[in-house]
């Protein structure tokens, strides 16, 4: 193996090993942003829905 062949293995050696050690902080950033994300709907001024306080919103009014 040559010296170009062995720089290339060990930084993809360095990236694998840089990812693997991100797992578990990528993992609890996706969680948070889970737990953030609400329900979406369109806000229309007097009606019952998402964006009114109504939390058991159904789409049926």
């Amino acid at each position: 193996m040559n010296y170009t062949n062995m720089m290339v293995l060990a930084v993809f050696v360095a990236l694998v090993a840089g990812l693997i050690i991100a797992i578990p902080e990528i993992e609890q950033q996706l969680a948070l942003a889970d737990k953030e994300v609400g329900q979406m709907g369109i806000c229309i001024v007097g009606a019952g829905g998402p964006c009114n306080g109504d939390s058991n919103w159904d789409r049926t009014h």
